[in-house]
C-alpha cells in the first residue's frame, strides 16, 4: 500500500538537504498546500532546527516589533515557515546576521508567495540565498515511481517502449487531471475536492493577490483566474481575456 501524500518523500528533499550545506539562507517556495511545511519540518527534524511560523499572530506581533531581537532569541538553524508574513524588516535582520556570520545552513525560510519580488521588500539577498520552487505532488511521487520521462524520451522509442507501464483508461486519466497534485486533496471524493479548490482560489485571491498587490478590482480576479484555468494549453491572447 502507498504511503499517504503528506508522508511521501518528496524529491526536492535532497536538494533542500544539499543547499542548507552550502547557502547561509535557504528559502523554499511554492503555492499554498504544495507542502512546503512538511517537507521544512522534515528536514529541520534531522538537522536539529527550531521551527515557528509567522501564522501565529503572537510569534508575527513579536517579529514585527523587533525583528533583530525576535531572530536572536532563537537559536540556529532556525526554520521560519510563512516568512512573506513580516516581509521586509524581518529579511533585512536575517541579511544583517547572515553578513556578520558566514556559516551555512543557518535559515531555512517557506513563503507562499515569491515574497523576494514583491515590491515592498526592496532586499534580495543576493549571493546568501538559494531559491528553490516545490511544487505540488508529481505523478512519480504519487505512485512512488520515476519521475523520468523527458530523459526516457532521449532514449528514443525502445527506451519508451521499455519502461512502459500498465496503461491508464480514458477514466482514470481524467481522474488524475481533476484530482491534481495537491496533497490534501488525494483521499477526497470528487464533490469534496471541487469545494476545497473553490476554497483554495478564494483564499489565495484574497489573502495573497490582493494583499500584496495594488488590486483595483478585486471583484474581477476570480473571473480572470477561471478563464486562464480554462485556457490551460492554448494561446494566450490578452485582448480576448480583456473582453
Amino acid at each position: 500500500m502507498s504511503p499517504a501524500p503528506d508522508l511521501l518523500k518528496r524529491r526536492l528533499e535532497p536538494v533542500v538537504r544539499s543547499s542548507l550545506e552550502t547557502f547561509r539562507v535557504v528559502v523554499l517556495q511554492g503555492a499554498r498546500q504544495a507542502g512546503k511545511t512538511t517537507l521544512a519540518r522534515r528536514v529541520g527534524e534531522s538537522i536539529g532546527a527550531q521551527w515557528i511560523t509567522l501564522d501565529d499572530d503572537t510569534v508575527r506581533n513579536a517579529a514585527l516589533a523587533d525583528p533583530g531581537g525576535f531572530l536572536d532569541a532563537l537559536r540556529r538553524p532556525l526554520i521560519i515557515d510563512e516568512v512573506q508574513r513580516v516581509g521586509e524588516p524581518l529579511v533585512l535582520a536575517i541579511k544583517m546576521r547572515v553578513d556578520n556570520d558566514r556559516t551555512p545552513g543557518q535559515f531555512l525560510l517557506t513563503g507562499s508567495s515569491n515574497f523576494l519580488t514583491v515590491p515592498s521588500i526592496s532586499e534580495s539577498l543576493a549571493g546568501r540565498v538559494d531559491l528553490i520552487q516545490l511544487w505540488p505532488l508529481s505523478m512519480g511521487e504519487l505512485a512512488t515511481g520515476t519521475d523520468n520521462f523527458v530523459d526516457r524520451c532521449f532514449d528514443g522509442v525502445d527506451g519508451l517502449l521499455k519502461h512502459r507501464g500498465t496503461t491508464p483508461t480514458r477514466a482514470e486519466y481524467l481522474d488524475l487531471i481533476c484530482r491534481g497534485g495537491f496533497p490534501e486533496v488525494q483521499k477526497l471524493t470528487p464533490a469534496q475536492r471541487q469545494r476545497w479548490y473553490s476554497n483554495y482560489l478564494e483564499t489565495v485571491l484574497k489573502r495573497e493577490v490582493e494583499s500584496l498587490g495594488d488590486i483595483r478590482r478585486g471583484d474581477a480576479m476570480r473571473s480572470l483566474a477561471v478563464l486562464l484555468a480554462a485556457g490551460t494549453s492554448a494561446e494566450l491572447v490578452i485582448s480576448r481575456l480583456a473582453n
